[in-house]
């Protein structure tokens, strides 16, 4: 009789612990590090990059990666599967086009390389060539930093910083079009710094400072010619970056946006104090998601890829979500601060300071 007790005593024990442990799997917080592996293996960059380098950003075509140092060496890199990386442009300005490259993306079928000017490459980062106009009414990429440049395979959009016009759009990613002043429209402003954008089932959303952020419905390229599109400021109460009533010294910057495919179109937005928002409504109305990361975290950038978004940010942090709402810590051997992110060849690859560092393959 005494062992039966003593078996039902392990028995129940075994069943509170194994509660324990799922309670703590489900948790709403979503705030969980297993412990195990790290999320990053990090690159053999022996003949690359430096340790001193600080690699600012990456982008991918799905089958070629292309990551870039910052402007004061440009030098361009470039990988098949985000393992093994190879010197594509030894630094300085790139050859015949006179400025570092000091940004990188991938968007229609072109790898762009920029900084305040533009170039683009149909070779995976073989040969560039400039864009040396911005149509009858431009005045060049000349005038301010260029952050991201994307696509919907119709138009592409090269999102700045500001001060004169914050985006340009282009037919072809050649040939570039500055609107006069005169057509801003909507809330919109010409002082207004666009971070980052996509494109959710073809809709434009875009992301900025002062937690501002924008969605633009019509997909067609007619009406970048016709007029300067309106614009939606979403910084609502369920913005968690800020409320549209704030003054702008309390509102936060968004720098990161990525979007799943249709029909989810799920949007996450990720930027300072390590604030995460989404929306499941092609950008109509956001909601403020708890966030796996602590207040003094920047998140840099994320992407979707394999079924899941991947946020990273200063002192290496990684989380990972499905659903862009509960959010998984992942764990990174590495601390060094995390600037971009892409995802392709089953894979994600980061970049940081003289670090690259690529995920398990995702099946």
């Amino acid at each position: 009789m005494k062992n039966i007790f003593k078996f039902i005593g392990i028995i129940g024990l075994v069943l509170v612990i194994g509660f324990s442990i799922i309670g703590c799997k489900d948790d709403d917080n979503g705030n969980n590090d297993d412990g195990g592996t790290s999320f990053w293996t990090s690159a053999n960059l022996e003949g690359v990059y430096t340790s001193s380098q600080m690699i600012i950003s990456v982008a991918s075509s799905g089958s070629k990666f292309i990551a870039t140092s910052d402007s004061g060496s440009g030098k361009l890199a470039s990988s098949d599967d985000g393992i093994t990386w190879t010197v594509l442009h030894n630094g300085g300005a790139l050859p015949g086009l006179g400025f570092n490259a000091n940004k990188v993306s991938y968007a229609g079928s072109m790898f762009f390389a920029f900084d305040k000017k533009l170039a683009y490459s149909v070779d995976n980062g073989a040969t560039w060539t400039a864009v040396t106009n911005t149509g009858s009414t431009g005045s060049g990429f000349s005038d301010q930093q260029i952050n991201n440049i994307i696509s919907n395979n119709s138009y592409y959009i090269a999102l700045r910083g500001g001060h004169v016009n914050p985006i340009i759009h282009s037919k072809d990613g050649k040939d570039w079009q500055n609107p006069t002043l005169s057509t801003i429209d909507g809330d919109l402003s010409t002082s207004d710094i666009i971070n980052d954008g996509t494109f959710a089932s073809n809709l434009l959303v875009m992301v900025g400072k002062y937690a501002r952020i924008y969605r633009f419905s019509d997909p067609s390229y007619e009406a970048w010619n016709t007029q300067y599109p309106k614009f939606v400021s979403l910084t609502s109460k369920d913005n968690p970056f800020g409320k549209s009533t704030d003054g702008l010294n309390k509102r936060d910057s968004i720098y990161g946006i990525a979007c799943s495919p249709y029909p989810a179109s799920i949007l996450v937005a990720v930027g300072e104090k390590g604030k995460i928002t989404c929306s499941d409504n092609l950008g109509l109305s956001w909601s403020a998601v708890t966030s796996p990361f602590d207040s003094n975290t920047i998140i840099n950038g994320v992407a979707y890829g394999g079924g899941k978004f991947v946020a990273v940010g200063s002192g290496g942090k990684t989380a990972t979500s499905t659903d862009g709402k509960k959010w998984t810590v992942e764990k990174n051997s590495s601390t060094k601060d995390i600037y971009s992110i892409a995802y392709g060849s089953g894979r994600f690859v980061a970049v940081g300071n003289g670090w690259i560092g690529y995920s398990e393959e995702i099946k």
